[in-house]
């Protein structure tokens, strides 16, 4: 009696296209070091105060742990907002500012300066508030980076293709330098991505290259003595969502023009999405995407977020994709992030909500705030025949758990289902651990010559974790 696995972490790396229907095989979960399936990480309160700023378009913590908010006064597209500093009493509102699009941080020794498609503005960091206008005549912006002790910023006003740069600014006691931006003033100046006649709509920065992202081709750029910022490499492969750029280590990740999500060093492209392709291709609005990264324990995962489309996705390297949504009425409803912030001092996921203003995401939290429904979970397979089109009786399903905390009466774990060739699903089989036994048994599950699998969970009592599935299967013909 042969015994095979139930391919549940395959399903999320193969994103089974055809046979699912061009969707992620898994809905809120994540997959460890292990292989083990788990619920996504649930959003929890950060402080009381926050809960007051629904929907904040940008979060920005900075080197001392300080959150910055950014909060739409408007909803839909931002044309205004506040800036609130979080201190350990609460919030403080220092300042306003205009925005056409999401805010860009770009933090200094002495600075944080904020892109958002209009006039940049600056909060200095030694004492917080109040934010200006940065001065100097830098460009209108909707990106800025630093990188060379410089400020560097694309132009979306006079020329697109050009991206500005200051003088240089160094040290704690002035930053003069970055309010130079004029050329002939101090040594700033510009210079321009012309592979192709295609606008720059995003930047992104690492330890030593610039990367300037058209709308068909990228353009990175390293420092050089003499030009200041010298051409490093070209790839025709454009942007088409400006805040769908995520930084990961050395390198980026984002949505490119033809609307498949990419990785690159800056020497290559690898496509992450083929199993996404159909669904994101049949999006009608794509340029307000924006991505981030969640990096939570066992969870590294990089998180893109359709807003008008109400669809978010996180793909993890070596365990694949994940739709993420929120849990309401008994349905599935859009995932509530609506930004996204790192704090390197607690390895906190500070994340808005379009509802419930600021959280921070918790590993083995079973309920997001503001719901008093677990978070549901899901993973389904793709169709096996198990090497063979002649009829197999599933003699036995065993299913076997990581315990959050060691308990002696029985518990539910979840349901499995299954469907054969494209049939019904059969009902919902209940998984029960009995006692302290991490595994659950399931006998005698009829025959098939193509199977597909699914797992449900939702216990809210302890953190769920599958750590493997095998079917015992007998061929019959």
């Amino acid at each position: 009696m042969p015994t095979a696995p139930i391919p549940f972490v395959n399903a999320l790396q193969s994103g089974d296209e055809e046979l699912a229907g061009a969707s992620p095989q898994a809905l809120n979960v994540t997959v460890d070091g292990a292989g083990a399936v788990r619920r996504r990480p649930g959003v929890g309160s950060y402080f009381s105060d926050a809960q007051t700023l629904n929907a904040p378009s940008g979060l920005h913590i900075d080197e001392q742990g300080r959150l910055f908010i950014v909060s739409p006064r408007t909803s839909g597209t931002i044309h205004a907002a506040d800036v609130y500093r979080a201190a350990p009493t609460g919030l403080i509102s220092i300042g306003a500012m205009a925005c056409a699009g999401r805010p860009v941080f770009a933090e200094t020794e002495m600075l944080l300066v904020m892109a958002a498609g209009l006039a940049m503005k600056k909060i200095e960091l030694a004492s917080p508030v109040a934010v200006s206008t940065l001065a100097g005549s830098p460009p209108e912006a909707s990106h800025v980076g630093h990188n060379s002790l410089r400020l560097v910023a694309n132009d979306v006003t006079v020329d697109r293709t050009k991206v500005r740069y200051s003088s240089q600014a160094a040290g704690t006691t002035t930053y003069a330098g970055h309010e130079e931006w004029l050329v002939g003033v101090g040594t700033a100046g510009y210079f321009s991505a012309e592979a192709a006649p295609d606008p720059i709509v995003a930047l992104g920065e690492n330890t030593n290259e610039l990367w300037a992202f058209g709308s068909r081709t990228l353009q990175i750029f390293g420092p050089d003595s003499t030009l200041v910022f010298a051409p490093a490499a070209t790839m025709e492969v454009g942007c088409s969502a400006a805040y769908s750029v995520v930084k990961k280590e050395g390198a980026f990740y984002w949505l490119d023009h033809a609307r498949r999500f990419v990785r690159s060093d800056g020497r290559g492209t690898e496509v992450l999405s083929k199993g996404l392709q159909r669904v994101v291709q049949g999006f009608g609005t794509v340029d307000d995407c924006f991505g981030y990264r969640v990096l939570l324990g066992p969870v590294d995962a990089v998180v893109w977020s359709f807003p008008t489309e109400g669809r978010t996705f996180a793909v993890q390297e070596g365990a694949g994709w994940s739709e993420w949504t929120s849990w309401s009425g008994a349905q599935h409803v859009p995932f509530t992030v609506t930004a996204h912030g790192f704090d390197r001092m607690t390895g906190n996921n500070v994340v808005g909500l379009s509802d419930m203003g600021v959280g921070v995401l918790q590993s083995g939290r079973a309920t997001d705030i503001g719901s008093a429904e677990p978070i549901v979970a899901e993973v389904t397979t793709g169709f096996s025949n198990r090497d063979t089109d002649a009829r197999k009786h599933c003699k036995r399903v065993r299913l076997t758990f990581r315990r959050g905390e060691l308990r002696r009466r029985p518990e539910l774990r979840g349901y499995i289902t299954y469907r054969d060739s494209l049939g019904p699903w059969a009902p919902r089989i209940p998984v029960v651990l009995d006692g302290a036994e991490p595994v659950c048994e399931i006998a005698s599950l009829g025959t098939y010559r193509r199977r597909q699998w699914k797992y449900t969970f939702s216990d809210s009592a302890e953190e769920l974790v599958l750590a493997g599935a095998e079917e015992d299967f007998e061929v019959t013909d």
